[in-house]
């Protein structure tokens, strides 16, 4: 188990790499596939997905910088 000032084992990020696979490889080839008229509705999910995964790697990176910061306070 991990004390309160290990840093995490990098699976953080795997939420993020999803949600831009999704929204810069998936919907776009769905869309290529589909009728004219759902660009816009794949260009919108696009949108959000690539906001949500920005947020979480801005959650995650601050995450994983606090544990830093916690683990060279406690090795002092």
């Amino acid at each position: 188990m991990f004390t309160s000032f290990q840093r995490p084992d990098g699976r953080e990020y795997t939420i993020t790499v999803t949600l831009l696979a999704v929204a810069l490889i998936f919907i776009p080839a769905l869309a290529s596939v589909s009728e004219p008229w759902s660009y816009s509705p794949a260009l919108g999910a696009s949108a959000i997905l690539l906001t949500l995964a920005w947020i979480h790697w801005k959650r995650s990176r601050t995450l994983a910088l606090s544990a830093i910061a916690a683990e060279q306070k406690a090795a002092k």
